[in-house]
């Protein structure tokens, strides 16, 4: 996860359509405090969001080759904390995230 310095392990997966929490806090302490159910995973970042505003990029790795393994990207939202952006997106103690999961990612109104 480009932006945060978040790495996912190498055997991680996501479903279509489904979720993976990142917090800069103790992960489980998270899930116990808003009531996340087990079987959606939880990481943790390291650092925090620029609250000037910054790029989060997801990449997949592609076919390996002599090279190294690339990555493409799979999604990408550039934050910013002001409008058209929700300005609670920079205040403590709120959330980034998506209204709609099939929308595109990088709309302020999603």
């Amino acid at each position: 996860m480009d932006g945060l310095g978040f790495s996912f392990a190498s055997n991680a997966t996501i479903a279509a359509h489904g979720f993976f929490l990142l917090t800069r806090g103790n992960p489980e302490v998270f899930r116990a405090r808003h009531a996340i159910p087990r079987d959606i995973p939880i990481g943790q970042y390291p650092g925090a969001l620029d609250n000037q505003g910054e790029w989060l990029r997801l990449r997949a790795p592609d076919m390996s080759t002599a090279k190294g393994t690339p990555y493409y990207p799979v999604d990408e939202v550039r934050y910013s904390p002001q409008a058209p952006w929700p300005v609670l997106g920079a205040a403590e103690n709120t959330s980034l995230h998506r209204l709609d999961l099939a929308a595109y990612a990088n709309d302020p109104a999603n």
